[in-house]
């Protein structure tokens, strides 16, 4: 696929323009849209295998906003309803390795016993902005709560717990030492989001 076209209307990139996290120390934040959101901050970026003249997701900035004519609250309604009504993928860790496998022609039966869930989309891009997405986090906790946990700008695991626990201790030892092992040009959050069921807040989980 080839680069998005620099002259895209409104009328087009409204259907693949969804929000994005990064950390809220990102170099170009001064060029692009952006909005802080606890200690990270929301941009918006277009993606989508529909659109022609796509090779890579492209981000949103102030000059493209001004030029499609539109102000923040439309870009980010518009990338929220698209967020909310993309197909998502949520599967126990052994199942997606059982999938990865599977894939790679090997059959082997893996027991499911694992309670960390993954949160995929169809183009495995920005996952991590689900976090965002009130909707699936309500569905996916039930009558739990959620420990959020991005891998990444674009991979997020999740795991149910009954409420705040010691467990966060050990879930963010491990997300500071996956950050570190990340490229810097991907890296998200060294620590995992409470997600409160009740008052379906998130919060930050240090």
């Amino acid at each position: 696929m080839e680069k998005f076209k620099q002259e895209m209307k409104w009328k087009e990139a409204k259907n693949v323009v969804y929000p994005a996290l990064f950390p809220n120390t990102k170099e170009d934040l001064h060029l692009l849209v952006w909005e802080p959101w606890l200690d990270l901050a929301i941009c918006y970026v277009m993606r989508g295998s529909g659109m022609e003249d796509t090779e890579h997701s492209k981000m949103v900035t102030k000059q493209m906003m001004e030029d499609w004519g539109i102000d923040e609250e439309m870009l980010r309604e518009q990338a929220m309803q698209n967020l909310q009504s993309e197909t998502c993928s949520v599967c126990t860790l052994g199942k997606k390795i059982q999938k990865m496998l599977e894939k790679a022609g090997v059959f082997v039966p893996i027991p499911d016993i694992n309670p960390i869930l993954i949160v995929t989309n169809d183009s495995c891009e920005y996952c991590a902005a689900h976090m965002l997405n009130s909707q699936l986090l309500s569905m996916i906790a039930g009558e739990y709560n959620l420990y959020l946990m991005p891998i990444n700008i674009h991979d997020l695991m999740v795991l149910k717990v009954a409420d705040r626990s010691d467990m966060i201790e050990w879930v963010n030892q491990w997300l500071e030492e996956v950050y570190l092992d990340t490229a810097s040009r991907e890296r998200l959050a060294g620590h995992a989001y409470f997600y409160d069921r009740e008052s379906g807040d998130v919060e930050l989980q240090y």
